[in-house]
């Protein structure tokens, strides 16, 4: 029984994350560093102030 209930967790979780990851992906969000990826400047750490891909609020 203990099996069964681990079991059911883990598929429960790993569907959440699986959701999770579509609806992100679908959204135009990326995985690596969580900027939607028309933001992107290829260097999510190290962009500068002019192709900075953090939020307009943010520079």
């Amino acid at each position: 029984m203990g099996t069964f209930a681990v079991l059911v967790v883990l598929i429960v979780t790993v569907g959440l994350v699986v959701r999770k990851i579509y609806k992100d992906k679908k959204s135009g969000i990326s995985l690596q560093c969580g900027v939607k990826c028309d933001r992107c400047c290829a260097g999510c750490a190290s962009c500068g102030e002019s192709g900075s891909a953090l939020p307009d609020s943010k520079k």
